[in-house]
């Protein structure tokens, strides 16, 4: 029974990362979602902001983008940043609880502003974590989504 329960989850995941759920009316609402929140959430104002207090070169962050990690994972400082900016866009509570919804609704900009679905999916694979310290658990989030994202992608591509 157990094994049969793994395999329709597995089978479940891999097809909600394969194949884009969207309905006509599903995308116009995201859509409609996404302009507003991208409407009032500047994401260079975001992370300037969060670079006054945790100073990081744009090199991380470019590596960030284009690995799903930073060069030197030890230094506190950059993960410090990542929960900055996952806070000030509201996909990290204060708390520390994480929002998947709100992912691809703040990252559309990345996809010409379209709201992917297959984003939020990700986002919630990678939400399930158990770290203490909150500069950690975001840059974890960060890290699995990201890195989750550009090997979906680059199947996708293939």
């Amino acid at each position: 029974m157990k094994n049969l329960i793994f395999i329709i989850t597995f089978a479940l995941i891999t097809f909600l990362l394969t194949k884009p759920i969207r309905t006509e009316d599903d995308k116009n609402k995201q859509t409609d979602e996404a302009s507003k929140t991208v409407e009032e959430i500047d994401l260079n104002e975001v992370m300037a902001e969060c670079n006054k207090s945790f100073t990081i070169q744009m090199s991380y962050v470019d590596a960030l983008n284009k690995s799903g990690s930073f060069p030197d994972e030890t230094d506190k400082t950059p993960k410090c940043y990542v929960r900055c900016m996952l806070i000030n866009t509201g996909i990290m509570s204060n708390g520390g609880v994480l929002d998947p919804k709100r992912v691809p609704v703040i990252f559309a900009s990345k996809h010409d502003g379209e709201v992917l679905v297959q984003d939020e999916v990700i986002a919630s694979l990678c939400a399930e974590r158990k770290e203490k310290c909150q500069c950690e658990k975001a840059y974890n989030f960060v890290k699995c989504f990201r890195t989750t994202e550009i090997n979906y992608y680059e199947k996708e591509t293939k």
